[in-house]
């Protein structure tokens, strides 16, 4: 039986959000967005906030809010074997949030104060243990779902963009600026330096697991303009170019694996690449949209993928795609977390 959190209880701080359903026909098919609530246009004092997005449907359907605690959310994920009891973000200044509702209300990490931007978050393959990663060389870490933080010693002060875990080994790895990739043998508690290259413009955006030897790091040339792939088919050890096609003007954000296999990536001007071998070779696939695309989950009920006020959706395995315009967030969405079939947040500005 699927238990559906209490979506209804989200706050807007301390007060009630009040949900306006509008219609919106996208795409051929008729796709309800539930808008949040306007803010008073007589208040006139700043307040932070970020766009909160949930379905039920795999994303037929929207319910759209504002959470009013950090300018944008750039991680969703959880810890816990039951996600409907811990589900934690992260963004901006380093600010984390959890919910032990299944989003419906929230508590503020109070040890926030002089954090940089947290611009990624994984499991590190062991139940309640995590890490997070963010600017100028932030690495936390969490053995208790959340509840407390670790600062870890960095290898390097780059900007981290990415980490991920491998759950079998425990390896993990962070990308950043200047061509930085590290290494963690235990899960998270140490980090050790692959390779940097300063000055290079390169900059490492993401990476992901499709098997505990093969892994993908998609990244972009700050002096010729250009995207790529990487590719390791023996656990990080030693790295190497993939086949793509010529990516010239893009940048890639987002990637994400099936099966050991098939594998889904996505950047700019709604560039879409597909692996069928493990990462070896990209081609393009084609949504018909030119909004910059920054996160995507491919599973084995959709592959998703979100941007600019625009998520987008396949059901064949990335050869067709439905677009849904989200017009009531407030730009770039960043960060989409499957809590079980069907049900979906997404995160961002």
């Amino acid at each position: 039986m699927i238990k559906y959190p209490n979506i209804m209880k989200i706050l807007h701080l301390s007060s009630v959000i009040f949900l306006i359903t509008l219609s919106l026909f996208l795409t051929g098919c008729e796709e309800i967005v539930k808008e949040k609530e306007e803010e008073d246009p007589g208040n006139t004092d700043t307040l932070k906030s970020s766009t909160w997005m949930f379905s039920d449907n795999s994303g037929d359907s929207w319910y759209v809010y504002s959470l009013e605690y950090m300018d944008f959310i750039k991680a969703i994920t959880s810890f816990n074997p039951d996600p409907y009891s811990s589900i934690i973000a992260a963004g901006e200044n380093g600010i984390i949030i959890k919910s032990e509702d299944g989003g419906g209300t929230w508590t503020v990490d109070s040890t926030t104060a002089g954090r940089e931007t947290i611009n990624s978050m994984s499991s590190a393959g062991v139940d309640l243990n995590g890490v997070a990663v963010g600017n100028k060389g932030t690495i936390l870490r969490t053995q208790d779902d959340g509840s407390t933080w670790t600062v870890i010693t960095p290898p390097a002060s780059e900007d981290f963009l990415s980490v991920t875990f491998d759950a079998f080994s425990g390896i993990g790895f962070a990308t950043g600026g200047n061509g930085t990739l590290i290494s963690s043998p235990d899960r998270g508690y140490s980090w050790n330096l692959i390779f940097s290259n300063p000055g290079s413009g390169i900059v490492y955006r993401n990476i992901a697991f499709a098997t505990s030897l093969y892994a993908s790091i998609i990244g972009d040339s700050g002096t010729v303009n250009r995207a790529f792939v990487l590719l390791t088919v023996d656990g990080g050890q030693t790295w190497g170019p993939a086949f793509v096609p010529p990516l010239d003007n893009v940048k890639l954000y987002g990637i994400s694996f099936l099966d050991s296999l098939n594998g889904m990536a996505v950047g700019t001007g709604g560039t879409i690449l597909k692996t069928t071998d493990g990462g070896w070779t990209w081609s393009q696939r084609y949504a018909f949209v030119t909004d910059n695309l920054f996160t995507v989950v491919y599973n084995s009920e959709v592959c998703m993928a979100a941007g600019n006020k625009t998520v987008i959706r396949s059901f064949d395995l990335g050869e067709t795609w439905n677009t849904s315009r989200i017009d009531s967030a407030n730009a770039n969405l960043y960060s989409i977390f499957r809590l079980d079939a069907g049900n979906y947040f997404i995160g961002g500005d």
